[in-house]
């Protein structure tokens, strides 16, 4: 798995907007990773306000690097509904467990908010169920 590869498979997952690619040899994901050529090697690393805060892992092939950025992204956990009526929440929790989509409720410091949260590997297939429904998709 190359970069383009991955920015195709992290596209068709829902996280295409979240993903640039800003250099021929970098990818950026929401401002927080970045997938980048280092030398000879490849770094995954946190980032925030362009600086790298942590290392997440150095790999000596494009390949492993690739994978293993995949690999952090979709095994994240991502908000896919919002609200402050607890019912509301609890009807599209029961829709995704209707659609094999396993989720985890999160209370936010907003005062009463709860957000639902999936895997990002079921990210797109999550908004897909929740907005077929019409329920107010929030995250």
């Amino acid at each position: 798995m190359l970069l383009d590869e991955v920015q195709a498979a992290l596209d068709q997952l829902g996280f295409g907007s979240r993903i640039l690619r800003t250099e021929p040899n970098q990818l950026e994901f929401d401002d927080c990773l970045r997938l980048s050529r280092q030398g000879d090697g490849w770094r995954i690393a946190v980032i925030e306000r362009n600086l790298v805060m942590d290392v997440i892992v150095d790999c000596a092939e494009e390949q492993a690097a690739c994978a293993a950025f995949l690999e952090e992204i979709t095994s994240r956990h991502y908000p896919v509904f919002s609200s402050q009526e607890l019912p509301l929440v609890e009807a599209a929790q029961q829709l995704l467990t209707l659609a094999a989509i396993p989720s985890l409720c999160r209370y936010t410091g907003s005062p009463g908010q709860t957000r639902l949260m999936v895997q990002g590997s079921n990210l797109a297939r999550a908004r897909q169920v929740l907005k077929g429904d019409g329920l107010p998709l929030r995250a």
